[in-house]
């Protein structure tokens, strides 16, 4: 009958496991100390870092100088909208291109209520405008419709951009009489 005993057989196991580790441990000779070094040399003037002191406070408030200097403030020259408008006007080459200068120049300066607006979203709200007159609000429509048809309908006949340039240069001068009369 065989007994088997775990306390017997775990300090087996360990006496085991500790012959081998010692065992693979490779043995090497302790080396020989090396003569104590000479002390470190104590300061012998506290102001010897004086200097350094110094030339680091001046590097900080040289720092903080350029740091907070007052720089010059580049004014923003902003192009009036009429003008702007003007502009792209004159260049522009296409039939959207010219609506687009017309609907860019509404939207910069009467309060409109997005940028995303539609030609009849411009022309409802600009129809609600107290000074905007029946004949304006029927220039736009006018103007907007031809380009509008052109622009979904690539093969409708559209409005020569010479015609075009001519009505968006009077509507945007009447739209800028509306905005400087308000």
């Amino acid at each position: 009958m065989s007994h088997f005993c775990l306390p017997i057989f775990l300090s087996a196991v360990f006496c085991f496991a500790s012959v081998s580790t010692f065992a693979a441990i490779k043995q090497e000779p302790i080396p020989e100390l090396l003569p104590p070094r000479d002390e470190l040399p104590t300061r012998s003037n506290p102001r010897d870092v004086l200097p350094w002191y110094i030339a680091g406070g001046a590097a900080t408030v040289l720092a903080v100088l350029v740091l907070t200097w007052p720089r010059d403030k580049r004014p923003v020259i902003s192009e009036p909208a009429y003008v702007r408008a003007s502009r792209e006007l004159a260049s522009a080459t296409t039939a959207e291109a010219i609506s687009n200068s017309v609907r860019d120049y509404a939207l910069a300066v009467f309060p409109l209520p997005g940028r995303g607006q539609t030609p009849e979203e411009l022309l409802a709200f600009l129809a609600k405008h107290p000074r905007c007159t029946p004949e304006l609000s029927t220039q736009l429509a006018h103007f907007f419709a031809p380009v509008e048809v052109a622009k979904f309908a690539p093969l409708a006949p559209a409005p020569t951009t010479d015609e075009l340039r001519t009505q968006a240069a009077q509507i945007l001068a009447a739209l800028e009489t509306l905005r400087i009369s308000t």
